[in-house]
């Protein structure tokens, strides 16, 4: 019998319904995501929440040739950064870094052990390992700084007490990665500090470190996910402040510190996890005093002449039983700061500086002074910002020294 001949199968048919489906499908893919970019709302962004960061605009329809030139590079980035579904995909991105590889995927932020996070922008790290060793006369020219404006508040009546918020870092460096190493023991501030003590100056600046480090034994005083200390950190900072203040006004009378109840609940991450775009996956717990019986209430102000802080200023009054009216010149680490405060002043104002305005001009305090006329002027800054506050001239003074010195 002769084998059974192999017949080859017929190809299989496409009926025309499933191509015209196919090519729809393709052309849907091809189209749908530039059409969704054009037409979505996040064509019209300016900022991405996500990146923390302002978005490239949209260029304008070309009208020359220079313009046309440069079109297509100014479009593509506009395109990049309005991408369909861009911010899913950054996160997406960020938490397989992290997830995966222990990774950060933002340079400013800093993965630890244990679920901590670090800012490093720029040199934050480097002063913390002890690179940032400064010369005896920069030393000098920061303890000048600070004179300069304590003898320009004194000219007016005010007392002066200045105030470094420490770094997560100074008070927490068990949870930095490995191979953030100490090369040399002192920071810039160690330096700071230990330079205002041997030189004998009479500036007032409390140390918050030594009582913070031996606080955290007892409690967690920082935030795992952000910059900033907690509600528990910022009442320890708060007492070694007020101490201070009771020092320099023996006359004075302060009420109690502010009764609260603490309060623990699970939130979204701070400020570190929202550089990583990870706010809602890397949770926090927070710590939250609630005054039970606050004896001060806010009171509305119009403050003229005060453009540096406008847009950010918070007036307490106290109950009759405190004495001290107290100016603050704050950053983000003084407001859970500011209900302790208020309790144990009489009145209190507090000024927030706008982003990159570390010089503050006479003027416009002169302006604040004679508004609010306070007891004394409490300037506070993270330690991070600490050299911030010093542009030194070739001819050794810093620009807002001269400033001050100039005013009369």
């Amino acid at each position: 019998m002769p084998p059974p001949v192999a017949h080859a199968l017929p190809p299989p048919r496409v009926g025309k319904l499933p191509a015209v489906l196919l090519v729809g499908i393709f052309l849907a893919a091809l189209f749908l995501v530039p059409l969704v970019t054009f037409l979505g709302p996040a064509a019209r962004r300016t900022v991405s929440a996500t990146e923390k960061r302002t978005l490239a605009p949209l260029p304008a329809v070309p009208r020359d040739l220079p313009a046309l030139t440069a079109f297509s590079g100014k479009f593509e980035a506009w395109f990049n950064d309005h991408f369909f579904s861009r911010d899913q995909l950054v996160t997406a991105h960020s938490y397989l870094q992290l997830e995966l590889f222990g990774q950060s995927s933002n340079r400013q932020v800093v993965v630890g052990r244990a679920g901590w996070l670090y800012y490093d922008y720029g040199s934050d790290l480097d002063n913390y390992r002890g690179l940032s060793q400064l010369q005896p006369e920069f030393l000098q020219v920061l303890r000048e700084t600070l004179e300069i404006r304590r003898d320009w508040f004194a000219r007016r009546g005010v007392r002066y007490l200045f105030v470094v918020a420490p770094d997560k870092q100074t008070i927490y460096p068990d949870y930095l990665p490995a191979w953030v190493r100490k090369i040399h023991p002192d920071t810039a501030l160690d330096q700071f500090m230990d330079y205002l003590h041997a030189s004998g100056s009479t500036l007032e600046v409390p140390d918050l470190r030594p009582v913070l480090r031996a606080a955290r034994a007892t409690n967690r005083l920082y935030l795992r996910t952000d910059t900033h200390w907690n509600g528990l950190g910022a009442q320890v900072a708060h007492t070694i402040i007020q101490q201070r203040l009771a020092n320099i006004f023996p006359e004075a009378h302060f009420p109690p510190p502010l009764a609260v109840t603490a309060s623990v609940a699970i939130r979204p991450g701070g400020d570190l996890a929202d550089l990583l775009g990870l706010s809602d996956i890397l949770r926090e717990h927070v710590v939250t005093l609630t005054p039970t019986d606050p004896h001060f209430h806010a009171a509305p102000w119009n403050l003229t002449g005060l453009d540096t802080w406008q847009t950010d200023f918070r007036h307490f009054v106290r109950d009759p039983g405190a004495s001290l009216r107290v100016l603050v010149l704050r950053d983000s680490f003084y407001v859970q700061m500011l209900a302790p405060l208020a309790e144990q002043t009489a009145e209190s104002l507090f000024l927030a500086r706008l982003p990159q305005t570390h010089h503050d001009d006479p003027a416009t305090l002169r302006s604040a002074i004679d508004q609010f006329h306070p007891d004394i002027v409490i300037e506070e800054i993270v330690e991070r910002n600490l050299l911030d506050l010093f542009v030194v001239h070739p001819g050794g003074l810093c620009e807002s020294n001269d400033r001050f010195l100039a005013d009369p």
